[in-house]
């Protein structure tokens, strides 16, 4: 009977695709190095990453196929009722989201610090805008960080959304095999989910004075500490 996988076996299950992803992505990094050379492979290196990961989930998740991790684990990707396999579209959305947006989201966050950073930008500003927006970029960071953690703490507590991009495309999974339910590992990610919220509050409370009191000094100091 199909049930709801515990919070182990989703971890589990993105561990092992992490593993063969890895271990695809040093093929990719020495054929590719082999053909364009070192300093073209350099260059693009990120990008053949982004390319590899793509080609992964392109022929498991988009083809309708369970990634490996998935397979190890006895895991399908359903709707969000449970009911039905998402859709192509649905499919789409959660890989490019997965795959890509880390991806531009660094290269937005570089482009913009190089902005702020220009000579030509500095000299029409003012000490105190300038100030500001040499605390734009760790703002930004940090508020993804932030984010990012608020979602780890909820996937402890649930058990339900492992990744962001899932959550965004209400992607869940169902366990296709008999299984005992692992009570101590339930109860340890809840205990995990505790001790991350109280460490993310400390964080805030930290953060706050910092980001609020008018100080020329706050640029040097990390926004959410750890």
């Amino acid at each position: 009977m199909d049930s709801q996988p515990g919070a182990d076996e989703l971890v589990r299950s993105s561990q092992k695709d992490v593993y063969y992803l890895n271990w695809l992505k040093d093929i990719a990094s020495d054929v590719s190095r082999g053909i364009l050379g070192s300093r073209l492979w350099i260059k693009w290196q990120r990008e053949l990453q982004i390319l590899t990961e793509l080609a992964y989930f392109g022929l498991s998740t988009l083809s309708g196929y369970q990634t490996l991790g998935e397979e190890y684990c006895y895991l399908i990707q359903v709707e969000d009722t449970r009911k039905s396999i998402p859709s192509f579209s649905r499919r789409l959305l959660m890989v490019l989201l997965s795959t890509l947006t880390p991806y531009l989201l660094e290269k937005l966050l570089s482009k913009l610090e190089k902005e702020i950073r220009s000579p030509e930008l500095l000299r029409t500003l003012s000490e105190e805008d300038r100030r500001r927006l040499k605390l734009l970029i760790p703002v930004l960071k940090n508020l993804i960080s932030l984010f990012q953690q608020i979602h780890t703490i909820s996937f402890y507590f649930n058990g339900v959304f492992y990744h962001i991009a899932k959550r965004f495309t209400r992607i869940k999974h169902i366990l296709v095999r008999e299984t005992e339910k692992d009570q101590l590992a339930s109860i340890t990610y809840r205990i995990l989910g505790w001790l991350s919220f109280i460490q993310l509050i400390i964080s805030i409370i930290q953060w706050l004075p910092l980001y609020i009191r008018p100080s020329t000094s706050q640029s040097n100091h990390p926004l959410i500490p750890g």
